[in-house]
């Protein structure tokens, strides 16, 4: 169980000739008591003075005096410069006593000691040749590494006031080249592990089949951790673009396993197939693909137009074509000399399959009246003598060779007038 004791103050000591009184009893000196001095006859009333201080080195003091400097109850107060601390007294402010001492001894300012620095694994700290200074306020340590490492963290560390170094410990890294990425179709070989690739390690570089390599083929790790070259790239192989025939058409479709892509048109695997336009005939391959390294597997096809066979001019007939080779589409008029008619066709054209529309006509040379009133006798056929017959006959001739025209492409307009004075003059 605690008590409470009555505060009461120290008693005044004080050796004879000093005469004290009190105004309470020296076990009872309770707040608001005092106490007076004299002197025996003899002796004068002075304060108890203590040794003057100074101030420490690298530090400052700073006292109060009541009774005159470095008197009885004169206190003073000791701090010391950033970077140092006071040292060789339990406490920074002394006071001086009745007996004329200091209650505790001076004390001093000593420099801050930062922690001391671990040893650098792969590297090396230096941190100045006073050995006694090396880890004081204010010292800076530099550090660097061995070759073929590099330091991750601060190049150099001070010791602060605050007794810690400013920053953290460095530490030395192997130096490696980053791991040259690249998707597929890249293909990536390197001489060492992909997680230890130091300098001189080399990496090769290759593509898929259906691509070629844009770029460097080998690269080098440098001292610095840099690879020598870019990392290459991978392009689709392609083809040039197919010439297209005249008179042809062409189809191109890559195939299911061929490698999509916006910057080939034509990538491996695309099949290229040929058409002709119609009258035409495709020769060489129907179709070609692209293939590695980049060629076409043939030529592109040629269309020919389809030819018919070489028609003559009719005996006692003229031809005039639209071509001189008897192509595809070529059309050939023909027409007969004065006197012949023609018998056929009188325009012929040559069609899609190689062949004409009709035969090669003929040119026919008129019978003669007396023939054909002769024959008509012979027969007997007819109750009409043959005089009158004839007649008939030219008259249904007149009346076919009004009807008969030639075609308006035609050059030859002779025939049909033949015909007409040919009737006329008979009847």
């Amino acid at each position: 169980m605690p008590r409470c004791e009555a505060i009461t103050c120290q008693i005044p000591e004080g050796d004879a000739p000093l005469i004290t009184k009190c105004s309470q009893p020296l076990t009872e000196l309770r707040p608001d008591s005092n106490c007076s001095f004299s002197c025996e006859e003899g002796f004068e009333l002075q304060a108890v003075q203590c040794q003057e201080l100074s101030h420490p080195e690298r530090g400052s003091i700073k006292c109060s005096n009541p009774l005159g400097p470095s008197s009885y109850q004169s206190t003073c107060e000791f701090t010391c410069n950033e970077g140092y601390v006071l040292s060789g007294s339990p406490s920074n402010t002394l006071r001086c006593e009745a007996s004329g001492n200091w209650n505790s001894s001076k004390p001093f300012c000593e420099v801050v000691q930062c922690p001391a620095l671990q040893e650098l694994e792969n590297g090396v700290a230096s941190c100045g040749d006073d050995a006694d200074m090396r880890f004081s306020y204010g010292n800076t340590c530099s550090f660097s590494c061995a070759p073929g490492y590099q330091l991750v963290g601060p190049s150099r560390v001070t010791c602060t006031s605050a007794a810690e170094w400013s920053e953290k410990m460095p530490r030395c890294e192997a130096i490696t080249c980053k791991v040259p990425e690249g998707d597929a179709p890249l293909i990536t070989q390197c001489s060492q592990p992909l997680t230890e690739l130091r300098p001189d390690s080399n990496c090769s570089f290759s593509c898929e089949e259906g691509f070629e390599l844009q770029g460097a083929k080998i690269i080098q790790c440098s001292e610095d951790g840099q690879w020598s070259e870019a990392i290459p790239t991978c392009n689709v192989l392609g083809c040039p673009a197919p010439e297209i025939p005249t008179s042809a058409k062409i189809n191109c479709r890559p195939s299911p396993s061929s490698p999509a892509s916006t910057v080939t048109p034509h990538p491996l695997g695309m099949v290229c197939s040929f058409t002709c336009d119609e009258g035409h005939e495709l020769q060489g391959a129907l179709s070609m693909e692209c293939v590695n390294p980049g060629q076409w597997s043939s030529v592109p096809p040629t269309c020919t137009a389809l030819r018919c066979p070489l028609l003559k001019a009719p005996e006692n007939g003229q031809i005039n074509c639209s071509n001189s080779e008897p192509v595809y589409n070529s059309q050939c008029y023909f027409t007969c000399n004065q006197g012949y008619s023609l018998d056929g066709h009188e325009l012929l054209t040559c069609d899609t399959y190689g062949n004409w529309t009709g035969k090669n006509p003929t040119c026919q040379a008129p019978a003669p009246v007396t023939a054909i009133a002769s024959a008509v006798t012979a027969g007997g056929a007819l109750s009409l003598s043959g005089v009158p017959l004839a007649i008939w006959l030219l008259k249904r001739m007149k009346q076919k060779a009004n009807k008969f025209e030639l075609s308006s492409n035609s050059d030859i307009t002779a025939p049909q007038e033949f015909f007409k004075n040919s009737v006329d003059s008979l009847i």
